[in-house]
């Protein structure tokens, strides 16, 4: 009878031992989830960020920019559309990477000073 108790409770120990081990692999796993989703985020911010950055350089160089598709990486893309007149303009742009999308708009004051144009952003939103 002694060794019958032993064996059950070994037995009873070790499924102790597999539930936590299962718990901890699965907390494990969630965490890991979280954090990859959280530096695919942030890398889709800095891509919103260079495809505005771009936008403003092309229409500083030809002021009727009207967007097109944007290469930034090896794994992202923007596609930005520009509307407005010669005063303000809206920056609508989606960025695309392996794992994310995220819309931006940006609400430009266009400056000019002769043949230059500055930008002032007034509004930026994104989603």
């Amino acid at each position: 009878m002694k060794g019958f108790s032993t064996l059950l409770s070994m037995f009873v120990f070790l499924g102790l031992l597999v539930i936590i081990a299962t718990g901890m692999t699965f907390v494990s796993i969630s965490g890991l989830k979280s954090s990859s989703y959280i530096s695919a985020s942030q890398l889709a911010r800095q891509d919103s960020e260079s495809c505005v950055e771009e936008v403003l350089r092309r229409l500083r160089d030809d002021i009727d920019y009207a967007g097109g598709l944007i290469p930034l990486n090896d794994t992202s893309s923007c596609n930005a559309t520009v509307t407005g007149d010669s005063s303000q303009k809206t920056i609508s742009a989606t960025v695309s990477n392996s794992s994310l999308e995220k819309n931006v708009m940006v609400a430009i004051d266009v400056i000019a000073i002769g043949e230059a144009h500055n930008f002032r952003i007034t509004d930026w939103q994104e989603n």
